[in-house]
């Protein structure tokens, strides 16, 4: 299968093979609610991803992510040295940068990043945006989310700090969000 056409595949032709990767830690099946995320809280428009489906679930094969992105806010140039990440837009209009390549990407799209590929994205526009992410294997993905949600709005704010963080995860800031 080609970039190209993997990139315009359905989600099921993307998770089916990472699912079948790892072992599942359940013997359990995982339903989570429209609106709540792993654990039962409600998922809100902070910034922040929330597991739909943790590494524990999956015995660290991956891990997926919902997030609703404030309109205008973008991520800083990263490396993943250790994981692919596949975003599908649900609701909203993105830029993602990948390898310095610019692809606007709207609802119902998908966008394979593969590991080592400098990248960064911002919501363009004018409302909340909505994605999930698939991060393949977990790593420490969970962890790095958890750690930036207990950082003060200006310790988030101070691109040092925020670099230090995840750079404590294994995520390699190189650069400013896209303008």
């Amino acid at each position: 299968m080609t970039r190209r056409r993997l990139l315009q595949a359905s989600p099921a032709s993307v998770i089916l093979p990472a699912i079948t990767r790892g072992a599942s830690t359940s013997s359990q099946t995982l339903i989570v609610a429209d609106g709540l995320d792993r654990w039962g809280h409600r998922i809100t428009a902070r910034g922040f991803p929330w597991a739909k489906v943790s590494s524990k679930d999956t015995g660290g094969a991956w891990t997926m992510f919902e997030s609703p992105v404030s309109p205008q806010f973008g991520v800083p140039l990263h490396i993943h040295h250790h994981m692919e990440e596949w975003f599908f837009i649900l609701e909203g209009e993105f830029l993602f940068e990948v390898d310095g390549r610019r692809h606007p990407i709207t609802a119902g799209a998908s966008v394979l990043i593969p590991r080592g590929s400098p990248h960064r994205f911002k919501n363009t526009g004018t409302v909340t945006g909505r994605f999930i992410a698939l991060c393949q294997p977990a790593g420490l993905m969970e962890e790095c989310v958890a750690a930036q949600s207990r950082m003060t709005e200006a310790d988030r704010s101070n691109a040092e700090k925020m670099k230090a963080v995840l750079a404590e995860y294994d995520v390699d800031v190189i650069g400013a969000p896209l303008p």
